[in-house]
């Protein structure tokens, strides 16, 4: 589901301090034939519940029949006024969290060499998350991508419930370090002046 209702990159309210609100388990979908199933949330889909209901967005995550992925989207504010972002989290339970930005409205040559070594090289100095390329309705744009691995902290236990095991400070940190790169460097990928950020392609 898309989130109409653009977020900031604002300080969060979850601390590491403290266990964030509770929410029911389940999420209720009316379906094609009118009536409501209700689905149950794993650890990672409950921890994405929880980031959310903190950002004040739509809390409708897409989640499959039997819990094991989710997906959710919402627009970004950028620091441009006239560009917002796409943003995608997908999730694989118990352990893979995946993040994508988008800048949609930027279009990139292919043929372009010195594109591809300037991505080359912020991809070196990033320190989460990589930046690339990507074919979308046959125009190539600008993706920020991220994900972790939260294997051996998550139950496995597809039954499980209890206290927080995933905390939704993980969806706030992905989110955060996306704006921030995001913003860093996203005018001198639309602008091609390689000195914006510092780095020059003889690096």
């Amino acid at each position: 589901m898309t989130n109409s209702k653009a977020t900031k990159a604002k300080k969060s309210s979850l601390n590491e301090g403290a266990l964030p609100q509770v929410y029911p388990m389940s999420q209720a979908e009316v379906l094609e034939d009118g009536t409501t199933a209700y689905k149950r949330f794993k650890p990672l889909a409950y921890a994405l519940l929880c980031w959310i209901k903190d950002k004040g967005l739509n809390d409708q995550i897409n989640l499959s029949d039997d819990g094991n992925s989710a997906a959710y989207s919402f627009t970004m504010d950028s620091h441009d006024p006239s560009l917002k972002y796409q943003c995608y989290f997908e999730l694989d339970e118990p352990a893979i969290i995946r993040y994508y930005i988008y800048d949609f409205d930027d279009h990139f040559e292919t043929n372009d060499t010195d594109i591809y070594q300037f991505l080359a090289n912020v991809n070196l100095r990033l320190l989460v998350g990589q930046f690339q390329l990507v074919t979308s309705e046959d125009k190539t744009v600008l993706r920020y991508y991220s994900s972790i691995d939260v294997t051996g902290i998550a139950s496995e236990d597809p039954d499980y419930e209890g206290p927080f095991q995933i905390h939704p400070l993980l969806f706030e940190r992905l989110f955060i370090a996306g704006a921030d790169c995001m913003n860093r460097y996203l005018e001198a990928f639309r602008t091609g002046d390689m000195n914006t950020v510092g780095i020059k392609l003889s690096d």
